[in-house]
């Protein structure tokens, strides 16, 4: 026991010569009958950790990595005011644009990109609308007003796609690069009824920022859209490393939509569940390093040093004279031979929590259930 351990230590012969030695040797041993220093009232019982969880595998609907933050490019150019079944095009967008930001988990950092809403579907009014791109809500505010901010939104101008996947690059550039291993990236869903109109290159566009630092996922929504229209979608999805979704109604866009929520809800249940097992392994072992630190100091300051400081300073001029210098400095000495073992120990229980932590992911990754769609 780390009891016997430390004061076998004190009370050996490995005590450094004292002047006068038998003398002070024996005052240092009275001196240690008056300390109550018990290393081991500090090993922690570490209760069991609790049952499991079983977690469930997570699907995919757009690409095959995890969205760690989401942007939607909600096309408000002239052709959205083009009507479906007795609604125009942009409210079926801006009705479903705003469910699927609002419905994705609280904690996914979202942002929402607007083009074809300022200037006019005129050659006069082109420079301003292909230039009037507006980060209507940026990435990871508050989604609270997501859809008063796109409520007033008119479908006006022209297609600026190729500035509009430029943008996203330069918001997405103050995000730090993907580390090798992780599993999410940043995903884009690009809602659009018709082709570049402002002289843009948006297959290069949606190429670049797939190849950039942080390795952008770009889907495409195609809304109502004709063959020449759904072959460029297409190019810029699969540039992106993404994938395109005809929809030709309000309802496919809305089914595509939900079903791209759903997704990423399974990733953020799975990971929830794999982090909350973490902390299950993690707990009992942080709960017992809570009352480690102080009770280390406890036992070697309270209980050992200061005690014998105490000691040391009641000697007489003697004994001072004689044993003073060498028993402050066994003092010290000894004060770090109870220690010593307890930070071992500390330092152990640490590494045990990272792997214990490791260990549950690992398991609960190898025994989750196949995915619920």
């Amino acid at each position: 026991m780390l009891r016997r351990i430390v004061f076998t230590a004190l009370l050996a012969g490995t005590m450094p010569a004292l002047a006068d030695g038998d003398h002070c040797k024996q005052l240092y041993q009275q001196m240690l009958t008056k300390t109550s220093a018990d290393p081991d009232s500090c090993i922690p019982v570490i209760p069991p950790t609790e049952a499991f969880e079983q977690c469930v595998k997570p699907f995919d609907y757009a690409g095959a990595r995890q969205a760690s933050h989401v942007v939607m490019i909600l096309d408000a150019s002239g052709s959205m005011a083009g009507q479906l079944n007795g609604d125009s095009k942009m409210n079926a967008a801006k009705r479903e644009a705003a469910k699927f930001l609002n419905d994705l988990a609280a904690d996914l950092p979202v942002g929402l990109m607007v083009y074809g809403h300022r200037g006019t579907n005129q050659e006069s009014g082109k420079a301003e609308s292909c230039a009037g791109i507006e980060m209507m809500r940026p990435i990871g505010k508050s989604r609270r007003d997501v859809s008063d901010s796109i409520r007033a939104l008119q479908p006006t101008g022209w297609t600026p796609m190729a500035a509009s996947l430029a943008y996203a690059e330069q918001e997405f550039g103050n995000l730090p690069p993907v580390k090798e291993g992780v599993e999410s990236v940043p995903v884009v869903y690009l809602v659009s009824d018709g082709e570049e109109t402002c002289g843009g290159d948006p297959v290069a566009a949606a190429r670049s920022l797939h190849e950039s630092g942080v390795q952008a996922t770009v889907n495409v929504i195609g809304f109502d859209v004709d063959a020449a229209t759904r072959a460029q979608l297409e190019a810029i999805s699969a540039a992106g490393g993404g994938q395109f979704f005809p929809a030709k109604d309000a309802a496919a866009l809305r089914a595509h939509l939900n079903a791209a929520s759903a997704a990423e809800q399974s990733h953020a249940r799975f990971q929830k569940c794999i982090f909350e097992n973490e902390s299950r392994a993690n707990r009992p072992i942080y709960k017992a390093l809570q009352g480690f630190a102080p009770c280390m100091n406890r036992q070697s300051e309270t209980n050992f040093a200061k005690i014998m400081r105490a000691q040391l300073k009641a000697l007489g001029p003697e004994d001072d004279k004689q044993c003073g210098l060498e028993i402050s400095l066994r003092i010290g000495r000894d004060q770090g031979e109870i220690t010593k073992p307890l930070l071992k120990l500390y330092n152990d229980l640490l590494d045990q929590q990272q792997a214990a932590r490791a260990a549950a992911r690992e398991l609960s990754v190898l025994t989750a259930l196949p995915p619920k769609q």
